[in-house]
């Protein structure tokens, strides 16, 4: 690290300023209340870690905790989120040592294994570096109205919560293994407030979507899936098609990486979710 003095070390309540500072340099498409939100409903001593330099945070991986579950199997795990690097320090190892120090303290804080989302190709290849393996696929799906059953008795919730959307994802573990979220966690990606995406609520499945001109693009959808598009279809009468981000079984396109803690749980085909990248 070019005789860097860094100092990594667990993230506490008094490092909020120094996150937020760090998370808006670095992802320039997150507004001020995505961090806020994160921060008010997630955030806590010890919900990620930090490389300090001279008592300055310039680099960061924040932790999201979660279950994967495959039908009666429950494997602890935590959810790498917002890992960066301030720009004057990357390429010199400051990663690297921090990835090591972050899957230490997971595992000692319970966790089984860790996964993480990289926003390009070139971080896939950097984290297959640190020893991730890419097994969380998607495919793109596209549906059109005349193809598909629309229904005019399908009503929107407003009271979804996080019971309701565990008990859709334990059924969806029947069939793939799911990454279930804390209810912290869920409450922070579900949050109405947030600009970025839409959420369609129902009892018998939901989506996070969004919307620009005639077009919906789905990024996750669970339950029910011809409720939730007809739903779609009735509500926005100008939409003719869907595009739907979907789980996939097959390695078509890479979307997230896990490493194992713990042994070696070989796992594939996991049903993470889009809305997180």
């Amino acid at each position: 690290m070019q005789n860097l003095k860094i100092e990594n070390k667990f993230l506490i309540n008094e490092n909020k300023k120094q996150i937020k500072k760090i998370w808006l340099n670095n992802f320039l498409d997150d507004d001020e209340n995505t961090v806020d939100l994160f921060l008010k409903n997630v955030f806590g001593n010890k919900k990620g870690v930090g490389a300090f330099l001279n008592n300055d945070l310039i680099a960061m991986i924040l932790f999201l905790n979660s279950k994967i579950i495959f039908k009666n199997r429950k494997i602890n795990s935590i959810y790498f989120y917002a890992v960066c690097t301030e720009q004057n320090y990357r390429n010199q190892g400051v990663m690297r040592s921090l990835f090591e120090f972050a899957k230490e303290k997971a595992k000692e804080e319970g966790a089984e294994i860790c996964f993480l989302v990289p926003e390009s190709e070139s971080l896939f290849k950097m984290y297959e570096k640190f020893s991730f393996e890419r097994n969380i696929n998607f495919t793109k799906e596209y549906v059109l109205r005349s193809e598909s059953d629309i229904k005019n008795t399908v009503s929107q919730i407003t009271d979804f919560c996080y019971k309701d959307y565990l008990s859709l994802r334990l059924q969806e573990s029947e069939k793939n293994p799911v990454v279930i979220l804390n209810e912290n966690e869920f409450n922070f990606i579900f949050d109405k407030t947030r600009e970025d995406v839409s959420f369609l609520f129902l009892k018998t499945g939901y989506a996070v979507f969004e919307k620009k001109e005639i077009k919906i693009t789905v990024s996750e959808i669970c339950g029910n899936k011809n409720d939730v598009l007809s739903w779609l279809f009735n509500f926005y009468s100008d939409v003719n098609e869907i595009e739907i981000f979907k789980h996939s079984e097959k390695e078509i396109n890479d979307f997230g990486m896990t490493c194992s803690l713990v042994g070696n749980f070989n796992l594939t085909n996991i049903y993470f979710g889009m809305p997180y990248r």
